[in-house]
Formats: C-alpha cells, sequence, structure tokens
C-alpha cells in the first residue's frame, strides 16, 4: 500500500511516498443477495445503488439496496424495469425484510436508480417515470419511514410509504431524483429532503430541497444551473444537518466546462438563507481538465467536502479518477485541502464513481472504482481513505477492498458504496449469479481482526 502526502515547503509543493501498512486490511466478509429472483432473470442491478441507515451508536439498522431494472408484477401485470428497493437488516441475521416498489409500478420508470436513508426517512428516486400525458422520462421521487425504527429493543424495519413527500415533474425528459439525500432526523422531528434533476432546463439541471415534519411540508425552493451551461447540476447530491432550520447541501455539476475545457465539472455549496436554498461557494478541481467529471460524487462529514471525478488525470498514469478534499475555511466557504489519487491505479479504474463518508469519525472516506481490473477487466474495487497525522503532516492512507482470487466476474464492484463503522457495503451491479446475467450483489468487507484496535 502507500500513501501520498504534500507538504508545503515555502511556497513549493513535494509530494512523497511512504511505503508500508499504514492501516488496516479490509479483507471481503461476506454478500448480500436479492430474493424471490425467477430462473433466467437478467440485468436487474442490484447494488447500483446502496445506502445505509445508522443508529446513533454506530450500528446499522438497515442497508436499502437498489435494483432498478426489477420486474414488478401488480393488479395482474408485468411492468419490466419498473424498478425495487430491497431492505436488507442485520436484526437476527442478514435477510432481506422488506422489498420496495412504486406504488403504481410503471415500465421503465427505474425505481431504485437512486437511494438515500437518514433516521429511518428513505428517499428513492424514479429518473425515468413518464408523467401522464405524454411527458417521457420526467422522474419522481418516493418517500418511506420506517415505522418501527424508535421501538424497542431491535425490532424489525417496518417500511410505509410517506405520501407528503411524493414528488413529480412534469416536464419531458427531465429526469428528475436522479439523485436524492436525506438529512436532519426523523419525520416526526423534521428531516430535509434534496432531489435532483440534472436534464431539467435542457441540462443545466437544477436541486430542489424540502422540510418535512409530520404532515407538513415546507418548500425550501430550488437551485437550477446558469443558462446554456449544460452542467447537469443535481447529477450527485450529499447533504448534512442537525438541526430543522440549518443543512449543508452538496450538488455536482460534472458536465459544466471550465474555459475551454468542457465536461470538466464543479460543485456547489448550498445552505438556506431565510429559508431558501442558497449557494455558499463554489467548488473546482485543480487545474480542471476536459471530461474530469469532477462533481460526480459528492459526499461530506461534519469537517470534510469530498468531490468525485472519474474522470480526472493522474500524471504519468492516465484517467485513474480522484477525490478532491475541501475544509472549512473557518469564516464562509470552503477551501480546497488535497487531492488523492488511487494507488496501483491504471487508466478507466473510473475512481470516483461513487463516494461514502463516515459522519461519527472525520476523514473517513470510502471510493468506489467500479471500472478497476484485476483479476478480471472491470471486476471493480474500493478504497477506503483515512486521514491521520504523520509527524506533524496530513496523510491519508489508502486501503484496497477488492475480491482478489474469491470467484468473481466483471462485477463493477463499487459502483455504490455505503461506509458504516468498520464495514463497507459495496454494490456490484453487473455480478452474474445463478438465475441470470447482471443481475448484482452487494459485497461486505471488514478490517481484519487483529487490526480492529489500529496499531497502538
Amino acid at each position: 500500500m502507500s500513501v501520498s502526502l504534500r507538504c508545503r515547503l515555502s511556497s513549493i509543493a513535494v509530494a512523497l511516498t511512504i511505503a508500508g501498512p499504514l492501516a488496516a486490511a479490509w479483507p471481503y466478509q461476506r454478500s448480500l443477495s436479492p430474493v424471490d429472483v425467477a430462473t433466467g432473470t437478467n440485468g436487474l442491478g442490484f447494488g447500483k445503488a446502496v445506502a445505509a441507515d445508522i443508529r446513533a451508536d454506530g450500528r446499522i439498522r438497515a442497508l436499502y439496496v437498489g435494483a432498478p431494472n426489477a420486474k414488478v408484477t401488480a393488479a395482474g401485470a408485468d411492468h419490466p424495469g419498473a424498478g425495487k428497493v430491497y431492505v436488507l437488516t442485520p436484526i437476527g441475521g442478514w435477510h432481506v425484510v422488506a422489498t420496495l416498489t412504486a406504488p403504481n409500478p410503471q415500465d421503465g420508470a427505474h425505481f431504485g436508480a437512486a437511494v438515500a436513508v437518514h433516521e429511518g426517512v428513505v428517499a428513492i428516486g424514479a429518473p425515468d417515470y413518464d408523467y401522464p400525458g405524454g411527458h417521457v422520462d420526467s422522474g419522481a421521487m418516493h418517500v418511506f419511514q420506517d415505522m418501527t425504527r424508535d421501538a424497542p429493543g431491535d425490532a424489525l424495519p417496518v417500511l410505509q410509504s410517506y405520501a407528503p413527500g411524493y414528488r413529480v415533474s412534469q416536464q419531458d425528459g427531465t429526469h428528475f431524483a436522479t439523485s436524492v439525500a436525506v438529512g436532519g432526523s426523523t419525520l416526526a422531528n423534521g428531516a430535509w429532503i434534496a432531489s435532483g434533476t440534472p436534464d431539467e432546463y435542457d441540462g443545466d439541471g437544477c436541486v430542489r430541497i424540502d422540510y418535512h415534519e409530520g404532515s407538513t411540508h415546507t418548500y425550501g425552493g430550488a437551485a437550477c444551473g446558469s443558462g446554456g451551461s449544460g452542467g447537469k447540476l443535481g447529477a450527485s447530491l450529499a447533504l448534512y444537518s442537525a438541526s430543522q432550520t440549518f443543512y449543508v447541501l452538496i450538488a455536482g455539476a460534472p458536465a459544466i466546462a471550465q474555459g475551454a475545457q468542457s465536461l470538466a465539472g464543479e460543485a456547489y455549496v448550498y445552505v438556506p438563507i431565510n429559508g431558501v436554498i442558497t449557494k455558499l461557494d463554489t467548488l473546482k478541481a485543480q487545474n480542471p481538465g476536459f471530461l474530469d467529471a469532477f462533481g460526480g460524487s459528492v459526499a461530506l462529514d461534519e469537517t470534510h467536502i469530498y468531490v468525485g471525478g472519474p474522470g480526472r488525470v493522474k500524471s504519468g498514469v492516465g484517467r485513474t479518477g480522484s477525490v478532491s478534499v475541501f475544509v472549512s475555511t473557518g469564516i464562509i466557504g470552503y477551501g480546497f485541502d488535497t487531492e488523492v489519487f488511487p494507488g496501483n491505479a491504471a487508466a478507466g479504474d473510473l475512481c470516483g464513481a461513487s463516494l461514502s463518508a463516515r459522519r461519527e469519525a472525520d476523514g473517513v472516506l470510502a471510493m468506489g472504482c467500479p471500472g478497476w481490473d484485476g483479476l478480471v477487466d472491470n471486476e471493480g474495487r474500493v478504497l477506503v481513505l483515512q486521514e491521520f497525522d504523520f509527524m506533524g503532516t496530513t496523510v491519508w492512507s489508502q486501503d484496497r477492498l477488492d475480491m482478489a482470487d474469491v470467484p468473481h466476474g466483471a462485477d463493477d464492484l463499487g459502483r455504490g458504496v455505503a461506509l458504516v463503522g468498520d464495514h463497507v457495503y459495496a454494490g456490484a451491479p453487473n455480478h452474474d449469479d445463478a438465475v441470470g446475467m447482471n443481475n448484482g450483489i452487494v459485497r461486505v468487507f471488514a478490517p481484519d481482526r487483529i487490526f480492529e484496535d489500529g496499531f497502538d
């Protein structure tokens, strides 16, 4: 394993490399799969989106896994590509406790292409839903709540549709709810729900946020890309809130140009001012380039903002992808801190295609690299990045999570990822199972027990 760190000596940035076991290995532990999949089924895409509901003590309560290509049968009719979200829980041993679908399933709506959850509030995007009247691919967002989350003991999750959270676009081809995010608290105590519509206004894109408390809904406004930018604002979202009146929302616009560099991308920081979504800052890559797709994924914790650029170029290697780290400037806004490229990388790895930050421990991040070639081309991997101090200098360690010699294929591992405590749940939506091809799986990784207390 190698760690890249940057030391500033006067005005000169010097890149150093330290080799060695600076962090624990994270071997493969187990797999999680969908249930009730008929023989001959192909292309479910289970694992394209992965989100975890985390208890206050840091334990996982439930894992929500999107299978956006799943067929749904309702009222005696089949709806291919309507999409499902599987709810898995470790309570009583890992199993599927519920399967969520749209109340009115529609062919090709791809419910489950985007999933977010926080304190039992679940937002699910169906970006290819067709609004009645011929509005093709307008998109819809569905909200569910875990009714037993606060029940005494370890009650199994019971999900119920939350009608006030349902949102839909009436515009053709906008793909509303391509991304979703949830923050705040429970619906009883107040939750923020955000949605991204990257193809609105001819691809400029928009993000919207709502506040829900009980049956009360307050619209927090919309922020849209500048006219003619084609930036795809809302392609990715991350949301953090610890109060009923304030939040920090990060939104990626991975297709926006930087000067002559098309599709370079950027990301924006939004906060509420007088209750209305307002742009606080703009985040850009260092030396932006063509096809960086900076903003293709975003994440945040209490002190860092992370922006993935799956097309970023690592010097001397190629388009490996990376994650850029931003920190608060202390007064207002955020400043660039560092950019972390994958070690042992190659062009086409797509690192930064997905990100998941560990909020209970600042400076810990999982980064998906679904295009990585190992024993099999495009098998994918995940990197766990952790910030720590090394002789007075901030260092980001890297731990590689892959299937090694465990049987696998061109699985697209890391397309979706969730980091929960010392476990990583990595979606591999192109995994072939005993039923058919590209049905998907979720791989679980955790540190070796010998390293569970670090190196102290």
